[in-house]
């Protein structure tokens, strides 16, 4: 006598965290966090930080462990990495000259270095986090979306 037995998998919530996106999709690949690690060379340790919530999830390695895990990396994308991939320095011009400001206007009424926001910009450096929750608080206040 032949049993079949199913398991069904119960699929993710559409608006599920990214830290949730990353332990399901492990999950679901049947991978272990050290095996995600290998073949990312993201230490096991910070995935596990990562799914716990304990730390957001970095761009670099965002996009590193939706190809391995073979999925879109915006499922892994937090409102940050979201900026960055935009790409960023188009979306600072964009919200600036939607508000009618200069560049040092901007960077003084967000609370960043003059010299950071014009860095951000060109596209010389890439914004922190820190530095991009204070100007996203900002432009929010404005009544507008940095993302």
């Amino acid at each position: 006598m032949l049993l079949h037995l199913e398991f069904p998998w119960v699929s993710i919530a559409p608006d599920a965290s990214p830290r949730e996106q990353l332990r399901y999709y492990r999950e679901y690949r049947g991978l272990l966090r050290r095996e995600l690690g290998d073949m990312t060379g993201i230490s096991e340790t910070t995935i596990l930080n990562y799914e716990l919530g304990y730390m957001p999830i970095a761009y670099d390695k965002a996009k590193r462990l939706a190809k391995a895990l073979e999925i879109d990396e915006k499922l892994l994308f937090d409102d940050y990495c979201r900026f960055l991939d935009y790409p960023f320095q188009l979306r600072c011009k964009e919200l600036r000259l939607e508000l009618g400001l200069t560049q040092v206007e901007i960077a003084d009424k967000a609370g960043i270095a003059r010299g950071t926001y014009g860095t951000w910009e060109c596209a010389a450096v890439r914004p922190g986090r820190e530095p991009f929750q204070k100007f996203a608080a900002f432009i929010t206040s404005q009544g507008k979306e940095v993302v």
